[in-house]
């Protein structure tokens, strides 16, 4: 039976840190994971760093940031050009990367073998202390390399902790690199779905964001036009006419 401490941060809602988004969807259920999906280049990364970076600066939470696609230096300086001071807090132990970049190099050199990688996965959900964010960044290239059974073992972890601990908790994954059915199970079992898709059709990084599914959330903004800019992703209050 939950305590009436872990059943009070399941009820409440939680900043992005985006304030025009919060003012369109109330915020998002404390505790939750979320299915972040989108093309490369379409800002469900950027998404997942702004909101992750801004609540950890106003002191809301600390941050793990589980790197698997790209090394931590590459995701620092992006950070860092977005006029981000990833580096303070860094240095206030309020950021951490855990480097599974340097692990699946590894893995490829025939240096190490992938007992590695699913040891730093699979240790996630048990690191996670209360008042810690989280993002895997991204599922890609662990859905390539580990048992199904094993990953969703795993996730059924990640949920168990949020739901304990608080906070929100971020999957990325590139749209159109895995079969249909994976991606299906994994947003059945996650808390939200948001999808993020650019409109051709338009000259500058102009899109959507959809709110597939967001629990306890019935009646939020389901689509919810962006922009991104040199300072991030920035919502409009505004769809575009082409």
């Amino acid at each position: 039976m939950a305590s009436n401490s872990q059943t009070a941060r399941q009820v409440a809602k939680v900043s992005t840190g985006i304030d025009t988004m919060d003012r369109m969807i109330g915020g998002i259920p404390n505790g939750s994971v979320i299915l972040l999906t989108g093309r490369p280049g379409s800002g469900f990364d950027i998404f997942a760093q702004q909101t992750l970076f801004n609540s950890a600066r106003d002191g809301n939470c600390k941050v793990l940031y589980a790197t698997v696609d790209r090394p931590p230096e590459d995701i620092e300086t992006e950070m860092t050009s977005r006029k981000w001071d990833i580096q303070s807090l860094m240095a206030d132990k309020k950021w951490s990367f855990l480097d599974a970049y340097s692990i699946r190099s590894n893995e490829r050199k025939g240096v190490s073998g992938k007992k590695y990688l699913l040891d730093s996965f699979t240790g996630i959900p048990s690191s996670l202390q209360v008042g810690t964010w989280s993002a895997i960044d991204t599922l890609t290239y662990l859905l390539e390399s580990l048992e199904y059974a094993t990953f969703m073992g795993v996730l059924d972890e990640l949920i168990r902790s949020a739901r304990e601990k608080g906070g929100l908790h971020y999957l990325l994954l590139v749209q159109g690199l895995q079969e249909q059915k994976v991606v299906t199970s994994i947003a059945h079992m996650a808390d939200g779905l948001i999808n993020f898709k650019l409109d051709p059709e338009q000259a500058e990084a102009y899109g959507n964001l959809r709110i597939v599914k967001l629990r306890m959330a019935h009646h939020v903004t389901r689509l919810i036009p962006y922009r991104i800019t040199e300072g991030g992703l920035s919502i409009e209050t505004v769809t575009r006419v082409t």
